[in-house]
């Protein structure tokens, strides 16, 4: 289920730790002690990610699992995993998806069963409830789902890279395959979100999440994406198609164009509207470029 928030300045965002996460150097263990005591006193948190509420700074919780992270012992993380605070229990898989990825993906699939409910703000003003088990399905798709501006990377179990060499460069259909696998997962409840949305203008979720399949995509994998089950999946080929392929984007998307499938839209700004399938596919008619404000407004091209 997902809650459109209205987020007031300095909520789930910003926490005087969260100020320490870029460059920190490890820290002793007094300093992971005290961190996760901070994490122990709450009864509940909102898991948030690097660029939430208006401002798109670093959520609270964010920042308390960066220096967690920063501090613990692999041994220290995976504890974390059996915490009675299911936050905790987060802040465990986000400290070994980061900083331990070679355990952190078996170490994560037992997980996937867990029915314990939770609250995500992976980005955004838009709060989600969400399973324990959806959490970490979305860190295995993609290890770094709550950071802003990294590429998507899933995690591995050991022997699904050769012991001692160095992963391959990814192929265009292997980022393809990531992306997809990502959007997927985080899929339920996302908001289509343009380029600046949020008091802070920083890219949304979705448009994040849509980059590595624009860039690397074929046509027609990005014409398959017109046929997903899910409205977003849907969107995200025809944002895609209308940026890359606009002359087979103007004859594609005519097949939405008059779905009336109701789908939360963020283009700019911070106000997220309840629209339609057809209603966002008409926008990118309208302007290729509806997601993108760094981009000047032009229309598909009339067939």
């Amino acid at each position: 289920m997902l809650r459109s928030l209205v987020v007031l300045a300095g909520l789930l965002v910003a926490s005087p730790l969260s100020a320490q996460v870029v460059g920190c150097a490890p820290e002793s263990g007094v300093q992971f002690r005290e961190t996760l005591a901070t994490l122990e006193g709450r009864e509940s948190m909102t898991v948030s990610g690097a660029a939430v509420g208006f401002a798109g700074q670093p959520g609270e919780w964010y920042g308390l699992a960066c220096m967690i992270r920063n501090n613990a012992k692999q041994e220290q993380l995976l504890a974390l995993l059996q915490h009675e605070r299911v936050h905790v229990r987060a802040a465990g898989m986000f400290g070994l998806a980061h900083a331990f990825p070679e355990v952190a993906a078996e170490a994560l699939e037992g997980k996937l069963k867990s029915p314990v409910e939770l609250e995500l703000m992976a980005g955004g003003c838009c709060v989600e409830e969400v399973t324990e088990g959806e959490l970490a399905r979305r860190f295995l798709a993609n290890r770094y789902f709550l950071d802003l501006g990294k590429e998507p990377a899933p995690l591995r179990k050991p022997g699904e890279v050769a012991d001692g060499a160095a992963p391959a460069e990814p192929t265009a259909a292997e980022r393809f395959a990531a992306a997809k696998a990502t959007l997927l997962a985080e899929s339920e409840g996302l908001a289509v979100s343009g380029s600046r949305v949020g008091r802070g203008a920083q890219p949304g979720r979705f448009f994040l999440l849509i980059q590595d399949l624009r860039v690397h995509g074929t046509k027609e994998q990005l014409v398959a994406l017109l046929a997903h089950e899910r409205v977003v999946v849907r969107l995200a080929g025809a944002a895609c198609l209308a940026e890359r392929f606009p002359e087979l984007a103007a004859e594609r998307l005519e097949a939405l164009r008059a779905s009336e499938v109701p789908v939360d839209y963020m283009p700019s700004g911070c106000t997220v509207e309840r629209a339609t399938e057809g209603y966002v596919v008409q926008q990118l008619y309208a302007n290729r470029h509806a997601l993108n404000s760094d981009l000047k407004p032009e229309p598909l091209p009339t067939r």
